[in-house]
């Protein structure tokens, strides 16, 4: 698979859906307009303990963790909207500590984004584009070599609004120039004899440069294995996730949740075996989290 390719193209078919989709809006219908202010539209916070930290499928740290975001959101108009996030990592074991590697905090994510929702598209009701841009920030990082105190990342995520609302995240770290892909696949199903409980599922394979999403684009656990073999495409990862969340009310809910975590491409699977804080091709985690949106 050449990468370049697929993202052209990948591109060029959301071109063509919109282009599609404003030739079908071009009635003289008004549509109510809304006005981005100081005010957010929406205010949302979350929290989460989590039996580890895995990114990707790949494991960061092998020990317990808490995580938050705060979020803020701006509706442009009745289709699109704007926002921006902190989400942050918390190490509750101190892992590596000894070593000299630092995590008080692991980590802050800043990110930035802006999602348009095309309307009334035939065969899959609905489109919506998220472009998003993200800087890693690892403000206590230190003694590990090859590891940058940051990183960023740009991706454009494409959702249909059909039945399992089938989707694609092109992922670009342009520090290290690496490519990858995210297909996936979800589904929400409420509790009919329990008000406000309802079972979440999702299932994600991830496509690209084996070598980047082996280590997360930095770091080399198995020198027994040329890095030249992994710099190929590949289908990498495969992750299932499930969540049960139970809505107190319209602003709060809270639940546990479980992922799995599989190597498909052997050359992720060795790296991942030859990883001390996995030493599995499988990796899981569990974990409780809650969340307060306005």
């Amino acid at each position: 698979m050449n990468m370049k390719n697929f993202l052209k193209g990948a591109f060029a078919v959301a071109a063509l859906a919109g282009a599609q989709v404003f030739a079908q809006e071009a009635a003289p219908e008004v549509k109510e307009e809304k006005i981005c202010g100081l005010i957010p539209d929406s205010i949302s916070l979350s929290m989460q303990y989590k039996s580890r930290y895995i990114s990707d499928g790949f494991v960061i740290n092998p020990d317990s963790m808490l995580f938050g975001s705060f979020d803020l959101g701006w509706d442009l108009t009745s289709h699109d909207g704007i926002y921006i996030g902190i989400w942050g990592a918390n190490d509750l074991n101190h892992y590596n500590e000894d070593s000299g590697i630092k995590y008080e905090p692991e980590e802050f994510d800043y990110y930035i984004g802006y999602w348009y929702e095309f309307g009334d598209i035939p065969g899959i009701q609905s489109l919506t584009l998220d472009l998003s841009y993200t800087y890693w920030d690892y403000p206590s990082r230190t003694g590990w070599e090859g590891v940058g105190e940051q990183q960023n990342t740009i991706a454009l995520d494409i959702t249909a609004g059909c039945f399992l609302q089938p989707g694609v995240t092109i992922n670009w770290d342009p520090e290290n120039e690496k490519l990858y892909f995210k297909l996936h696949v979800g589904y929400d199903y409420e509790v009919e004899d329990v008000k406000g409980l309802s079972l979440s599922t999702g299932l994600a394979m991830f496509v690209g440069n084996g070598h980047y999403v082996a280590g997360k684009g930095v770091m080399d656990w198995d020198d027994d294995v040329p890095v030249d073999s992994y710099d190929r495409s590949a289908i990498t990862t495969l992750i299932w996730d499930v969540a049960l969340t139970y809505a107190v009310n319209d602003h709060i809910s809270f639940g546990p949740f479980a992922s799995l975590n599989f190597a498909v491409d052997h050359n992720v699977r060795d790296t991942w075996k030859a990883n001390d804080n996995s030493k599995s091709g499988c990796n899981t985690l569990w974990g409780f989290g809650g969340k307060i949106s306005f």
